[in-house]
């Protein structure tokens, strides 16, 4: 009654391919383009042709939605800058460079790393983090956070995503801000965020900054960022523009970047608005749509089924994209869906398929 499938190919090929397509990335070679300038373009060529296929497979009463979970453009280097912006207000301390042969070790250890990285296939990888769960985390964390001083430190970034952590004591491992600070603190680096202009232009970057229980609900909100950041759209961000002030260091000790924040592999991110898409008959026809959200997109497939929602369930369905009269004919059902008593149960997995799925997530640079 019910089927959902992914295509990655579009994820992979604008994560590694959009500087050659786009001539405005600061990475654009013309050259290359020549060679790879089309690869983005072809794939979605590929997946029209996969779409055109499944509508002539599709009877009178089935129903289609397409959507994207984010949307794309060039990366930037702001997310990157994070840690040594907080550097410069004095959120962050990195450690002194120290002596050559830590330094030499630690280079070692990263080319190791990424060369590994390189070389090693998807199943080998997957092999490793069932053998070694912990190492490749920790091995990240030595080369994100090797040159942080923790004990001087009231915030960082991952480096990865745009977000910041409050070192929190007793949450964090060499936690110092205490708990009953940790609100004013992060109001003041909103206040700060809010001030960041790009390196170039001078114009603001942030659009917007979120703190976790302002867009999170759930018991395991304190595993989100405390603050989340999300960078305007609207202009080419070249990068934060960062002041150096007095009796602050604010330069980063040199490392190796891990291939997922490499600027050379990695030029195109995910921007906040995606695509959805809907086709059959319970929907309109010719119709723009404006507020599609995620989530969505599940209490609308069980409204289609005429299954239960149930109460709990975030999002709604999604009546604007639906033809006039539908609702009023088929009013939606909430409760308790058939067959279950709440939504927390994942006794269907087993610790191998767990493992296995935090194996992709972490493949595609969801998780750490």
């Amino acid at each position: 009654d019910f089927c959902a499938f992914v295509f990655r190919s579009l994820d992979s090929a604008q994560h590694c391919f959009w500087k050659y397509m786009d001539k405005t990335h600061p990475d654009h070679d013309p050259a290359l383009k020549e060679h790879y300038g089309e690869v983005i373009f072809n794939v979605y060529a590929k997946l029209d042709q996969a779409l055109g296929e499944l509508l002539d497979k599709l009877g009178p009463d089935d129903q289609l939605m397409v959507m994207s979970d984010h949307g794309f453009g060039k990366k930037h280097a702001a997310n990157q800058q994070i840690n040594e912006w907080l550097a410069s207000r004095g959120y962050l301390t990195y450690l002194p460079p120290g002596p050559i042969h830590k330094r030499a070790f630690r280079w070692l250890f990263g080319k190791t790393y990424v060369l590994l990285y390189g070389m090693l296939t998807r199943r080998q990888k997957e092999w490793i983090a069932k053998v070694l769960p912990q190492a490749r985390e920790q091995a990240k964390k030595h080369l994100v956070f090797g040159g942080i001083d923790w004990s001087r430190t009231q915030a960082y970034s991952e480096d990865l995503f745009a977000c910041v952590h409050i070192n929190q004591a007793g949450r964090e491992g060499q936690g110092i801000v205490p708990p009953e600070e940790t609100p004013a603190l992060m109001a003041q680096i909103r206040r700060d965020l809010l001030e960041c202009v790009d390196s170039q232009s001078g114009e603001k970057l942030v659009d917007k900054v979120m703190f976790a229980d302002e867009i999170y609900s759930g018991p395991h909100t304190d595993k989100a960022p405390d603050i989340t950041i999300r960078w305007r759209e609207d202009i080419d961000i070249h990068g934060i523009r960062i002041e150096a002030r007095e009796g602050v260091g604010t330069r980063p000790p040199p490392r190796t970047l891990i291939p997922i924040e490499d600027p050379k592999f990695i030029s195109g991110d995910h921007h906040f608005y995606g695509v959805f898409l809907a086709y059959g008959s319970a929907f309109a026809k010719g119709k723009r749509i404006e507020d599609a959200r995620l989530m969505d997109l599940i209490p609308t497939a069980l409204y289609l089924l005429g299954a239960t929602i149930p109460q709990d369930m975030d999002g709604k369905v999604l009546a604007s994209a639906l033809r006039d009269g539908l609702l009023a004919e088929q009013p939606p059902g909430y409760g308790i869906g058939e067959g279950t008593t709440a939504r927390t149960s994942t006794a269907d997995y087993s610790d191998e398929d767990e493992e296995a799925v935090a194996e992709r997530l972490r493949g595609l640079g969801y998780l750490n």
